[in-house]
């Protein structure tokens, strides 16, 4: 089947920029996690967009943040990746936030793909700078296919953004099904619901020292349930005990709140298992850091 637009689009910015939040709200399921905290994404997520004609395969990144530890450059290394192998790429620069050191260097970053790139000025319904000024920063590091001012949260606004985009890429043959919106697996999904949970209860340094996984995944298609049962590994200790909470308060909050988020997905009872472990030093671990970029 030949569409008159397909391909691949690189989401990038700075964290906390609305990535991930544009893409929800274009395709009008959760595709990728949420949270205040910054850099909540960590790997290549791809959300996937269906229209009459087009197919757009947008691929969520970790927001870049330039830092010698070893985590922020994997972070960035797998938004870089997703540069190279797009047909586009869209850029979000968050307008309620000074334009500032670190967006210069994600726009010397973009520079090679400024003739495929659109600057899309998110938050457009916050205090901040005015769209007009925010261009005028940007235009002196690097020349985007377009601007357009918008808000994440507004559908249609969005949707005005994917269209744009779709006229930068060519004819092509559909690469998902057409009522696919995520080629996430199972596993993946459940795991970061679990991650988000911690992100959004979780404060300071901890959310960043965690990561999920779910170990079995039990469906009882009599009882139309699902048994899951998933890890939280933290660095230390004292995190293990701050993620259990007094009395287990904490942990009981994410696991509550995960299995209800799960109920509403699968339209499933849901029987959800959560240990926390502890697994020092991961960050620094090639091997774990490479599987977690990667999912």
């Amino acid at each position: 089947m030949e569409l008159k637009h397909s391909g691949f689009i690189a989401v990038v910015g700075r964290p906390s920029s609305g990535k991930s939040t544009f893409l929800n709200t274009l395709c009008g399921f959760k595709v990728s996690i949420v949270s205040p905290t910054p850099q909540t994404t960590r790997c290549r997520v791809r959300a996937i967009y269906n229209e009459e004609g087009m197919q757009l395969v947008f691929i969520d990144t970790p927001g870049m943040h330039f830092s010698e530890k070893k985590y922020n450059q994997e972070l960035v290394s797998v938004a870089r990746y997703a540069l190279s192998e797009s047909e586009a790429v869209l850029y979000l620069s968050d307008l309620s936030r000074p334009f500032g050191n670190e967006d210069k260097m994600i726009l010397e970053v973009l520079k090679p793909y400024a003739s495929k790139t659109i600057a899309a000025l998110n938050k457009m319904d916050l205090p901040g700078d005015s769209p007009a000024s925010r261009e005028a920063a940007i235009s002196k590091f690097m020349d985007p296919a377009a601007f357009i001012a918008f808000s994440a949260t507004d559908r249609d606004q969005s949707l005005t953004i994917a269209r744009e985009v779709a006229n930068m890429l060519p004819e092509g043959a559909l690469m998902y099904p057409e009522d696919f919106y995520t080629d996430q697996t199972q596993e993946f999904r459940i795991s970061e619901i679990i991650r988000e949970k911690v992100f959004i209860h979780m404060r300071q340094e901890i959310p960043h020292s965690v990561y999920t996984k779910v170990d079995k995944i039990r469906y009882s298609k009599e009882k139309q349930k699902l048994r899951i049962e998933g890890v939280i590994f933290v660095e230390s200790e004292s995190q293990k005990s701050m993620v259990i909470g007094k009395g287990g308060a904490m942990i009981k909050r994410i696991l509550n709140e995960s299995r209800t988020e799960l109920r509403g997905i699968w339209g499933l009872h849901i029987n959800l298992l959560l240990k926390v472990k502890v697994h020092k030093n991961w960050r620094k671990d090639p091997t774990i850091l490479k599987r977690l970029m990667q999912q």
